[in-house]
């Protein structure tokens, strides 16, 4: 199994940010997953994302991906 970690800054609609820690898995014969973490908690939290709710992620220049910006829809 190989798993990498990458540090990312999420800025929400409020242009609040948040430092997250992405962790990648590369599991032999299944797919690959990511768990991300740091402050995404307090991020879900604050925002007040609920299951059901759309997340809009976006970067703001080709590859410049330490840095997401994001949208919420609530359904």
């Amino acid at each position: 199994m190989e798993k990498t970690t990458h540090m990312l800054a999420v800025i929400d609609e409020c242009g609040n940010r948040w430092e997250c820690i992405v962790v990648y898995e590369d599991v032999p014969d299944k797919e690959k997953q990511f768990v991300i973490g740091g402050e995404w908690k307090q991020m879900v939290d604050a925002r007040r994302i609920q299951q059901g709710d759309y997340l809009k992620i976006g970067a703001p220049a080709p590859r410049n991906n330490k840095t997401l910006y994001f949208s919420r829809k609530r359904v």
